[in-house]
């Protein structure tokens, strides 16, 4: 059987927010961000690193924050290699691009280049406190089959 749902518009709690990956990286050093295990190879990781490295601009990123953490609803294996590359000291690999960045850690590229990943802004629509978790788990259900 099909579940109903009334539409009332004071129950979705939505916000969008810019946050850098440093403020990410902050999240995930609290304990705070809560992601699924990554599916991507340590090669893709590093493709999208490049991606922000030469700055192609990203798909939004969905978080659930009805609970005292973050926890991510869509995007979870980019957030993931932001957390290989930069807090695990993953190396680098397969860059198509920036090929002599190719076996480097995070640590070991120059400056310019971690200030770029680190002031990189990630946009976040964020399902705040409030919003009962049916509306949750449909908004899920919805993006996830994208």
């Amino acid at each position: 059987m099909e579940k109903t749902f009334i539409y009332e518009p004071e129950e979705f709690n939505f916000s969008c927010r810019l946050f850098c990956v440093e403020s990410v990286i902050r999240l995930f050093n609290q304990k705070k961000l809560i992601l699924d295990e990554c599916k991507w190879s340590t090669r893709k990781c590093s493709l999208f690193i490049e991606s922000i490295l030469i700055r192609i601009p990203l798909d939004f990123f969905y978080i659930d924050r009805t609970s005292e953490q973050y926890k991510t609803i869509s995007g979870s294996n980019r957030l993931f290699a932001i957390k290989l590359i930069v807090l695990e000291f993953y190396k680098l690999e397969g860059l198509e691009f920036l090929t002599e960045l190719n076996g480097l850690t995070f640590q070991e590229l120059s400056r310019k280049y971690q200030r770029r990943i680190l002031e990189t802004n990630l946009h976040l629509h964020i399902i705040e406190p409030g919003t009962p978790p049916s509306i949750v788990d449909n908004i899920s259900r919805r993006i996830q089959s994208h």
